[in-house]
């Protein structure tokens, strides 16, 4: 992302707290300071992803039908407004039900275990009233593959733009040059309840 990561976070967010304050009393255009190093304002906007826990720090022993796998190989990270959600669809079993899949964890992590009967695919998406991860519509542009947690981020990010014409940094990549600036973060402030 560009950044120097060799500071110590908390500093940081208080310089970030402090700084917008400013900004916003003010009107202007302003810059981090970290150190003796500025950091530009496009550079806050990606530095929230030193602030998120990486895969390995909150999965740390996963197993399918018994046999242990290094989690963070297995589970794909989505990127929300709300934080990494990290999905796991890549093993196949005969067996399902409970015990199939086990994760321990760091952090505490809420699991949400999805099935369906291979039949369900058959039936057109218009019929089922559901998607696949690999059935993504054209539209979807936040994410690679389709979920609900997909398709809620890319009516928000919608949202954000029709209202606003920009997203806050916290979404997923749609367009960086589409992130909001302080005037945009106001305008979605303003808007919350519109969305």
């Amino acid at each position: 992302i560009g950044l120097d990561c060799n500071f110590r976070p908390k500093f940081l967010r208080n310089d970030i707290s402090f700084q917008s304050f400013i900004q916003i009393v003010s009107g202007k255009r302003y810059q981090f300071r970290n150190g003796n190093r500025l950091l530009e304002l496009e550079h806050f906007f990606s530095s929230h992803y030193i602030f998120r826990k990486k895969c390995t720090q909150l999965l740390s022993k996963c197993k399918w039908n018994g046999l242990t796998f290094d989690c963070c190989e297995k589970f794909l990270p989505l990127e929300t407004e709300y934080g990494i959600c990290y999905s796991f669809n890549s093993l196949h079993t005969k067996r399902t039900g409970p015990g199939a899949l086990t994760i321990e964890t760091i952090e505490d992590v809420r699991v949400i275990e999805i099935e369906n009967d291979e039949n369900v695919k058959t039936l057109p998406v218009d019929k089922r009233k559901c998607r696949f991860p690999e059935e993504k519509p054209d539209d979807l542009l936040v994410h690679d593959y389709y979920s609900y947690s997909t398709c809620v981020v890319q009516c928000h990010a919608n949202a954000h733009i029709d209202l606003c014409n920009c997203t806050h940094h916290l979404m997923p990549v749609m367009n960086r040059r589409k992130y909001c600036d302080i005037e945009g973060l106001k305008c979605l402030t303003d808007n919350f309840g519109n969305m």
